[in-house]
């Protein structure tokens, strides 16, 4: 099943309030996301490999731990959730806006890393993939 075949049934599966995707907003989100929370090495620079380029005020959690983080969240909150996909070097991020049960759903078809950040940019956590194998 194709990336967007699994967004269409998440967004049967849970309410608007839950699970949003706010293509139109996307640019903008990922922007204020970078601005705080990513090291900008170049302006030039597409948003890619932030990874790499982590300030200092970014948890970084190991997969495993996902569950656990998710479940210390307020569970009628809502979150942005950023999906990288792709090779590594050109990987795009995906945005979307979820409640707690809709992450722990989107996450657990997240191939690669992902993040989860607060709507009102005060933190980001960065759950780290190891593909191995």
């Amino acid at each position: 099943m194709f990336w967007e075949e699994k967004i269409d049934h998440l967004k049967k599966s849970f309410t608007p309030e839950q699970f949003r995707v706010p293509f139109s907003d996307a640019i903008s989100i990922l922007k204020k996301i970078e601005a705080k929370f990513i090291v900008r090495t170049d302006s030039q620079y597409r948003i890619t490999a932030w990874a790499d380029n982590l300030k200092d005020n970014v948890r970084q959690v190991i997969r495993e731990e996902s569950d656990k983080e998710i479940a210390r969240l307020d569970a009628n909150t809502n979150y942005w959730v950023i999906i990288v996909l792709g090779k590594y070097t050109e990987a795009n991020h995906y945005v979307y806006d979820c409640q707690s049960a809709a992450i722990k759903a989107l996450v657990s078809m997240a191939p690669a890393g992902f993040y989860i950040g607060d709507k009102k940019y005060q933190w980001l956590t960065y759950f780290e993939v190891n593909l191995i194998g």
